[in-house]
Order: structure tokens, then C-alpha cells, then sequence
């Protein structure tokens, strides 16, 4: 006579992964933005890296590099510094870079030379001398107020008598772009658009002083004045100083 098995009852339950929620591996947390972008980097405890912890050490050296160089300046940043911030050892810095000038120099191509190429592409556009300008304007204004680093980098690095990133720039915007934007102002010039008192070679200049400065201090002259200067209105306010400071007095304003 055949025995009839009994149906199997439920399976006991077993601990395990099954149902939780997965979470992050222990100790990776999201730094914060580079800049307005929206670049976000890992970041890990301080220490020799597990092996089976992928993180591109590099990456973040770099992204916490433009910090502290934006911050102290290039003689006040420091390897250990840039350790401490990116959350790794000195020794790790070493093992990417074979100093601070070469962690300097690559860090400051990698980020700067794109930035500077989106500005100075401007002069290589099939415009005229005040579209030019207001190309310059728009670009120069736009890497400003997208990039918090930038305006410290410029007022530690750039805008005093004894910067030492002037040569710097310069060899990133290059001789053949230098030439092209002077041809241009020299041409607005001689078509009555462009104040013939002017020294071309200081006109890029004027317009990073006309750019620049409203921006950061509209801050400070809008607590001041208990007004708000929002970014419109620094635009506009550039735009016209611009116009008015640089183009002929009957050029034919821009709209």
C-alpha cells in the first residue's frame, strides 16, 4: 500500500540581504559640487585603500586641488592640504604627482584651459568687432557665475600687480588669438565702433575689470544699499559701462 507524503509546509524564513534596502559601502559618502556644474566626486576615509575599493584617487586629487589653489593661493596650497580635503594620504599625492609644481600645473590645465577656450573662441567667430565684445561679455560673465572657484582663483591669482598666473593665461589663449582679437579692435577702430584713443592690447583687459568687479562686489553694494543686484541687472549694468566706456559715441548701440 502506497504511503501518501505529507505536503511540504512553508520554508523558514532565513536572514539575509532578501527585502533590505541596499545601502552605500560603509564609509562612501557624496562630496559636495565642484561648482554649479553639478560634478560630484566619492569620498573615503583618510588611509591606504582597500583592494576591492574602486575610486579614482586621481580624480578627486584634481577636483580638490582647484579648491585649495582657488582658496590659498598657489604658494599657500600644500600637498597636505590637498590630502587632508580629498580625504587621502600625503603619500597617495606622491604616488599621482611627482611634486606640488607638477600636481600644480596639470591640475590648473586640466580645469583652466577649457574655461579660457570657451571665452577666446569668441575672436575666432566670423563677427564684427562689437559683436565680439559682446561674445567676450557673455562667455566671460557666463564662467563667473557658473564657476565659484574661478572669481577666488582671479582675485588671488590674477588681479593683483604681482599674480603669477598672468603668463599662464597667456600662453593658454595663445599668440594667433591675441592677434586676431587686436586685428578686430584695430578694424572697429578705423569703422568709427570702437574709441580710436584705446589702446587695443589693453582692451581685454578693461573688459575683465568691467566683468569682474561689479560681480564681486554686488554682494556688498546690495547689503549696502539695501537694494537687491541680482544677475540681470549686474549683465546689464556691465553691458552698458561696455558700450559706453569702450564703442565710439555714435557706434550704434547694441540691443
Amino acid at each position: 500500500m502506497n504511503k501518501i507524503k505529507p505536503k511540504p509546509g512553508p520554508r523558514p524564513k532565513t536572514k539575509g540581504l532578501e527585502g533590505k534596502e541596499k545601502k552605500a559601502p560603509e564609509g562612501l559618502t557624496l562630496a559636495e559640487p565642484l561648482d554649479e556644474s553639478g560634478l560630484m566626486v566619492k569620498r573615503r576615509p583618510a588611509g591606504r585603500i582597500p583592494s576591492n575599493e574602486r575610486v579614482d584617487t586621481k580624480e578627486i586629487l584634481y577636483q580638490q586641488a582647484i579648491l585649495v589653489i582657488s582658496d590659498k593661493g598657489i604658494q599657500g596650497a600644500t600637498i597636505k592640504e590637498i590630502a587632508r580635503k580629498a580625504n587621502l594620504t600625503p603619500a597617495m599625492v606622491h604616488y599621482h604627482f611627482k611634486d606640488k609644481e607638477t600636481l600644480i600645473k596639470t591640475t590648473l590645465l586640466k580645469f583652466i584651459k577649457p574655461l579660457s577656450d570657451s571665452v577666446w573662441e569668441a575672436v575666432e567667430l566670423d563677427i564684427g568687432p562689437l559683436e565680439m565684445l559682446r561674445e567676450f561679455h557673455s562667455r566671460l560673465s557666463k564662467v563667473f557665475k557658473t564657476v565659484p572657484w574661478y572669481r577666488s582663483l582671479w582675485s588671488k591669482e590674477l588681479a593683483g600687480v604681482h599674480a603669477g598666473l598672468k603668463s599662464f593665461m597667456g600662453s593658454l589663449i595663445g599668440e594667433n588669438r591675441l592677434r586676431l582679437f587686436k586685428e578686430k579692435i584695430e578694424i572697429g577702430q578705423k569703422q568709427g565702433l570702437i574709441n580710436p584713443v584705446l589702446a587695443p592690447e589693453l582692451i581685454f583687459a578693461t573688459l575683465i575689470a568691467l566683468i569682474y568687479l561689479p560681480r564681486i562686489g554686488a554682494q556688498h553694494w546690495s547689503n549696502l544699499c539695501q537694494v537687491e543686484l541680482d544677475e540681470e541687472t549686474v549683465d546689464r549694468h556691465v553691458w552698458a559701462s561696455i558700450l559706453d566706456g569702450i564703442t565710439a559715441k555714435d557706434a550704434g548701440k547694441l540691443k
